[in-house]
């Protein structure tokens, strides 16, 4: 979850729903974010192998096996990792200096589990959306909201401890989505999650993708990405395979899955 005081509190007075962007989008043609010969290594390992990439607006599937580079991608636009090399603009922001205006507009939902044990599911959202500067009050209503978009009304008030995986997983969703971004980077949101769980999911990321949210969805998946994402991003080891609309990737491939996909 990356979030910023002054849009939050711009966002809390207007009464956003969620979904809403905080700040005036930029125009549609412009890509989410822009990268060029943009390198990262690991020892003796290219995570991300000198990539040229425009990722366009609408809901993006970054595919790829474990090891792809999808990851280390999404911790760079963040800010968790440093590039070796190249340069990368996300939400027309220049990284890394512009890192701080970008994240301000950016919601992250990570694949590791992020909870307080101790904490309810409604305390858990109060206190993303705290830190991300709205007000107690502000910030209460807006989690509740929230937890009522990705059906959990009615356990808001449960410990966490007792959520099941796919609930959890949905509350880590709306800890994201709590401050209105207008942008969502999702690492591996449907990892680990049975059939209707990873169907609850995909719907939920598709409704907010409707509402006008720009999002990146990280996954191994070939459904997921088939399921609800406008356009691909293919990656292997740090290398670009394949970028473009759906339609145009389905048509290409043409062939069965890879085992990685499926």
């Amino acid at each position: 979850m990356v979030c910023h005081t002054a849009a939050l509190a711009e966002a809390a007075a207007g009464h956003l729903p969620l979904g809403a962007r905080l700040t005036q989008p930029s125009p549609a043609a412009q890509p989410v974010a822009k990268v060029r010969a943009l390198s990262k290594r690991f020892g003796e390992v290219h995570a991300l192998a000198g990539l040229d990439l425009d990722i366009p607006r609408g809901v993006v599937g970054v595919l790829g096996p474990n090891g792809a580079g999808k990851s280390t991608l999404f911790r760079v636009l963040l800010g968790l990792e440093s590039a070796d090399g190249g340069s990368a603009e996300l939400l027309g922001w220049p990284l890394p200096e512009g890192g701080m205006q970008a994240r301000a507009e950016m919601g992250f939902m990570p694949e590791d589990d992020c909870l307080f044990p101790d904490y309810n599911g409604g305390d858990q959202v109060v206190h993303a959306a705290m830190l991300c500067g709205l007000g107690r009050v502000d910030a209460f209503a807006r989690a509740h909201e929230t937890l009522d978009l990705v059906g959990l009304a009615d356990a808001r008030y449960r410990k966490v401890t007792g959520y099941s995986f796919g609930m959890r997983q949905r509350l880590r969703l709306a800890m994201a989505l709590v401050h209105g971004p207008r942008l969502l980077l999702l690492d591996e949101p449907t990892a680990g999650l049975d059939p209707e769980g990873r169907a609850q999911m995909l719907e939920l990321i598709a409704e907010v993708g409707r509402a006008g949210t720009a999002i990146l969805l990280s996954t191994h998946v070939l459904g997921d990405v088939e399921a609800i994402c406008d356009h691909v991003v293919l990656l292997s080891r740090g290398r670009i395979g394949f970028v473009g609309p759906m339609g145009r990737f389905r048509a290409r491939s043409g062939q069965p899955a890879a085992p990685w996909c499926r």
